[in-house]
C-alpha cells in the first residue's frame, strides 16, 4: 500500500501575551478518487476554547478554532496519514493528451466554483499577461507541465521572499517590479 505521511507545524511567537481571533484552518487532506485519508490529527497550543469542523463551498474541511486566553506563543500541528494511489490519466503527459494542446477550460461546475478565485483582481495593462507568456515556446505547442515547472523555477530563483507582516498585500504589477513579495502578494 503506497502510504504518504505529512507532517505540518507553525509556530507563531510574539514578544507579549496577545488575544487570538478566530483562527480557519484547511490542513486535512482532501479525499479523492486515488487518495483515502487512513489518520489525521491536530494539535493546537495553547488549547482553544471552541474548536469546531466544517466544510466550505469547496467541500475543503475546514477547523475553526476560537481561543479565550491570552499568549505569546500559538503552535498549529496537523499530521496526515494517506494511501496514495496515482491514476495514469493524472500524470502530466496524460493531461497534456486529455486537452489536446487547445486552451485550457474548466466545465461548467468548476468554472462556477472557482469563479471569485478566478477573477482578476487589480487592473494592469498586461504586464502579468506578457510575464507569463516569457514561458511559453514562440514556436508551436507548450506542454502545461514544462511551464509550470518553468515558472515555478524563475519564481524561486528570480524573485527574494520577504517578511512583510503589516500592511496590504502587494499588487502583481509591484511584485514583479520589485521582484519579491511575501505568500500574501
Amino acid at each position: 500500500m503506497p502510504l504518504v505521511s505529512i507532517r505540518h507545524r507553525t509556530t507563531y511567537r510574539y514578544r507579549n501575551p496577545v488575544a487570538f481571533g478566530e483562527h480557519r484552518m484547511r490542513m486535512r487532506p482532501l479525499e479523492a478518487f486515488d487518495q483515502r485519508l487512513l489518520a489525521y490529527e491536530l494539535d493546537l497550543s495553547p488549547q482553544p476554547s471552541q474548536l469546531r469542523h466544517l466544510h466550505d463551498l469547496t467541500d475543503a474541511a475546514v477547523a475553526v478554532a476560537r481561543f479565550q486566553a491570552r499568549a505569546a506563543e500559538l503552535t498549529v500541528e496537523s499530521r496526515a496519514l494517506i494511501d496514495h494511489r496515482p491514476d495514469e490519466t493524472t500524470h502530466p503527459d496524460a493531461i497534456e493528451t486529455a486537452i489536446g494542446g487547445e486552451p485550457f477550460a474548466y466545465d461548467a461546475d468548476e468554472a462556477s466554483a472557482l469563479a471569485t478565485s478566478i477573477r482578476r483582481r487589480c487592473a494592469d495593462a498586461g504586464e502579468v499577461e506578457a510575464w507569463t507568456r516569457r514561458f511559453l515556446r514562440p514556436v508551436g505547442r507548450t506542454r502545461l507541465a514544462a511551464v509550470l515547472c518553468d515558472m515555478t523555477h524563475h519564481l524561486r530563483t528570480g524573485f527574494t521572499y520577504e517578511v512583510r507582516p503589516v500592511g496590504p498585500p502587494q499588487t502583481p504589477l509591484v511584485t514583479l517590479a520589485r521582484r519579491r513579495g511575501s505568500c500574501r502578494d
